[in-house]
């Protein structure tokens, strides 16, 4: 898990910094629709099965279509506003505020030598951004913002999961399927659609 989400966050790093520049929306627009169309056809050929879309499937699955969009937003968002080190660093207040939702919610409580254990991770992550010379007030929000979403996000998963009716595939692509129209409004209002479309032309 740890290794996948430090994979992640290098990976849209670099994608902003090399192709996406201002256009960070249409990096998660390209994810969000590759996880529709991916999972469509693993359901449609029998590789992964869910149950098919309801009138009852928003209510079920709520709030993870808001939090799955917020995550996306601010997560890509820091990425660029911030440099990797300290990205990464204040990354690890999202351990945090899971543990805390998880005693609120799903009422577990970890051992002391994990609260321990996560206690030096903040305590490390504070005195980088102590030290940080290049301070964004935007950066440290859309961060914060982002660990509040993430935590959030894997709590109420797990929360719906313990259900056992859509799975792990079902809730990811009726979160990404529940996104994507907001989301692609989003990118076209502010105007990111125009400048990639622009800048595709010109390259062509």
């Amino acid at each position: 898990m740890v290794s996948t989400f430090l994979c992640r966050s290098i990976f849209s790093h670099h994608s902003c910094e090399q192709t996406c520049s201002n256009d960070r929306k249409i990096l998660a627009l390209g994810q969000i629709i590759s996880t529709v169309v991916i999972l469509y056809t693993a359901k449609t050929f029998k590789f992964v099965t869910f149950p098919s879309l309801g009138r009852d499937t928003w209510s079920k699955i709520f709030p993870l279509p808001i939090l799955f969009l917020g995550n996306a937003v601010t997560g890509l968002g820091g990425t660029k506003e911030l440099s990797l080190p300290m990205f990464t660093a204040l990354r690890r207040f999202s351990i945090l505020l899971t543990m805390v939702l998880e005693f609120y919610i799903l009422g577990t409580q970890p051992s002391l030598s994990v609260q321990f254990s996560v206690y030096t991770m903040i305590g490390g992550a504070v005195l980088a951004a102590s030290n940080d010379l290049t301070f964004t007030a935007i950066g440290y929000s859309l961060v914060m913002l982002n660990n509040v979403f993430t935590a959030g996000n894997g709590v109420y998963t797990k929360k719906r999961l313990e259900s056992k009716e859509y799975g792990k595939y079902g809730l990811m692509y009726y979160n990404a399927l529940f996104v994507l129209v907001p989301f692609a409004f989003v990118a076209i209002l502010t105007g990111e659609v125009t400048k990639v479309s622009q800048t595709f032309t010109n390259f062509v």
